[in-house]
């Protein structure tokens, strides 16, 4: 097998006194004898590192006080929603997270969320079953709280209530119920 380095690849010329190169070799050399790999890798490396910055930006960090918490048993239980008709749904949770209860103030970060609308439901789990529990017509037993809004007189808030524009890092607070 022939070796095509540049040294030996210089010597090959045809009838006219140009510079031949084989194929394989032509795909890292111009006919000026350029390196255009390198400077397509130039081109590259350049476009990753401009672009990097622009790239970790479309991520944001929410974060969530929740007030009004009565005592330090079980869980704060923080479900997040992106679509309306989804909204209080189990099966419409776009991110769960949960934190061990404090009595008073309690401080959550939910980080890599993508600009867009949501909303915040968060329910005191004092009993550790990962359920809100209700009684048998269907009302919540365990304190509740939403972002921008609270619960109503007959049943929760819309998702419209309880929306969160996010096209930056943002916090919320959420009072219990």
């Amino acid at each position: 097998m022939k070796n095509y380095s540049r040294k030996s690849a210089s010597n090959l010329m045809n009838k006219s006194g140009h510079r031949v190169l084989p194929k394989t070799v032509n795909l890292f050399y111009s006919k000026h004898g350029n390196h255009t790999m390198n400077r397509n890798l130039n081109w590259l490396v350049l476009s990753i590192v401009f672009l990097l910055p622009f790239l970790g930006s479309s991520q944001h960090r929410l974060s969530i006080r929740v007030d009004g918490v009565a005592s330090s048993q079980g869980t704060l239980q923080v479900a997040v929603y992106t679509e309306e008709e989804n909204f209080l749904k189990v099966q419409g949770v776009y991110r769960r997270d949960s934190v061990k209860a404090k009595s008073g103030s309690n401080e959550l970060v939910l980080e890599g969320l993508p600009p867009g609308d949501y909303a915040v439901a968060v329910f005191h789990d004092e009993n550790d079953n990962e359920e809100l529990d209700t009684n048998w017509v269907g009302i919540p037993k365990e304190p509740l709280g939403f972002s921008n809004s609270r619960m109503k007189a007959f049943g929760p808030p819309s998702f419209e209530d309880c929306r969160i524009r996010l096209q930056t890092d943002a916090s919320v607070v959420i009072q219990m119920n």
